[in-house]
């Protein structure tokens, strides 16, 4: 298993694909979450809340990641860069607005699909291919 740069401890991991996911998982003895328990793990049993943590009237500025944009990306924050002030009612942090986080492979019939949740610090900027709208117009 490979171990983490010095001072990356915390960082979050990125750049993996579902099997390396799951095998680091394996080897921690645990399992992808399915989305509704990543779900669940953030919302509690409040269907109404928007953000994991309970008070819905605090600056979520200081709850979330710095949003970055432009040609260059400074990398993601620590997983305990906001905790425990935005942890989820189950102590979970980093839930929002770092990194996409991976849900277990949903499959059926037809269907076989990974959910991407909880987002990305960064938003590109500067290039015509992130704009998704008819040229025709």
């Amino acid at each position: 298993m490979p171990v983490p740069k010095r001072g990356n401890e915390k960082l979050p991991v990125t750049y993996i694909g579902v099997d390396e996911a799951r095998a680091f998982c394996a080897d921690q003895g645990k399992r992808l979450p399915r989305e509704e328990e990543w779900q669940h793990a953030g919302q509690g049993f409040e269907s109404e809340r928007v953000y994991p943590w309970p008070d819905q009237n605090v600056n979520t500025s200081a709850m979330m990641p710095r949003m970055q944009t432009g040609r260059r990306f400074e990398g993601p924050e620590a997983v305990d860069a906001h905790a425990p002030g935005s942890d989820s009612v189950f102590g979970v942090s980093d839930l929002l607005g770092n990194v996409w986080q991976m849900t277990d492979v949903y499959q059926d019939a037809h269907t076989s699909s990974v959910v991407l949740r909880g987002g990305s610090c960064y938003r590109p900027q500067g290039s015509p291919w992130y704009l998704l709208r008819p040229t025709f117009l």
